[in-house]
C-alpha cells in the first residue's frame, strides 16, 4: 500500500543488480549437469530429426503401397476383362460345335435320303426290267420275274407265275402292295390286278387265268 510523502526507489541500484544477476545466470552454462543437459538436448534433437526422417520414409512407402495397390487393381480388372472375353469364345467356340453338330446331322440326314433314292433308282430298274421280262409271259404258268421293293430288297414270299399271283390271299396281296407302295384298297381281284399290272404280267389272255 503506498505511503504518502514516503521514499521512492533507486531505479538505477534495481538496474545495477539486475544486470549482474543476469551475468551470474549466463555462468550457469558453465556448471557441469547443465552440459549434460544440453547434450541430452542436442540428442534429444537428433533422435527427434531421425524420427522425423523415419516418418518421412513410412510416408513415401505408404504412398509407394498405395501405387502399388491401385497396379494390382488394375490388373485384376485386367484378368477380369480377360476371363470374360475368355467365357465369351468359349459361348461362342461351343455355339460353333453345336452348329457343326447340326449340320453334320443334316448330312447325316441328307446321305440316308440319298442313299435311300439311289436304292429306289436301283429298285426302279430292276422292276423296269422285270416289268420287261414279264410283258413276254403269255402262260399263266410260266415263271415271272419277282419284284423288289422301294428299298431295292426282294419282296418276301412274291408269286413265281402268274396263276400263283392270282391265288394270293388278302394279307399276302397287302403285304406285296405296301412294300411297292402301292394302294391296299379295294377287292380281292381289284388288288390282283394291281399287282399284276404293276408286275408287267399283261399279256396273258383272261381265259388262262382263274
Amino acid at each position: 500500500m503506498a505511503v504518502p510523502n514516503g521514499p521512492l526507489p533507486d531505479f538505477a541500484a534495481i538496474r545495477s543488480h539486475l544486470t549482474e544477476a543476469g551475468d551470474q545466470i549466463a555462468l550457469c552454462a558453465n556448471i557441469p549437469g547443465v552440459q549434460g543437459g544440453n547434450q541430452i538436448a542436442a540428442l534429444l534433437g537428433a533422435m527427434n530429426e531421425n524420427i522425423q526422417h523415419v516418418r518421412d520414409e513410412v510416408g513415401a512407402l505408404r504412398g509407394e503401397v498405395g501405387t502399388l495397390r491401385g497396379e494390382v487393381g488394375a490388373l485384376r480388372g485386367e484378368v477380369g476383362t480377360l476371363r470374360g472375353e475368355v467365357g465369351a469364345l468359349r459361348g461362342e467356340v461351343e455355339a460353333l460345335r453345336g452348329e457343326v453338330g447340326a449340320l453334320r446331322g443334316e448330312v447325316g440326314n441328307l446321305r440316308v435320303q440319298v442313299e435311300n433314292m439311289h436304292r429306289g433308282v436301283q429298285a426302279e430298274k430292276r422292276n423296269s426290267i422285270a416289268r420287261l421280262i414279264n410283258t413276254r409271259v403269255t402262260n399263266a404258268g410260266v415263271p415271272i420275274e419277282p419284284l423288289v421293293g422301294e428299298d431295292g430288297d426282294p419282296i418276301p414270299e412274291f408269286p413265281g407265275t402268274a396263276q400263283a399271283l392270282r391265288d394270293l390271299d388278302d394279307q399276302k396281296l397287302d403285304q406285296i402292295l405296301q412294300h411297292l407302295s402301292l394302294r391296299t384298297t379295294g377287292t380281292s381281284a381289284a388288288k390282283k390286278d394291281r399287282v399284276q399290272m404293276h408286275a408287267g404280267v399283261i399279256n396273258i389272255p383272261q381265259g388262262r387265268l382263274r
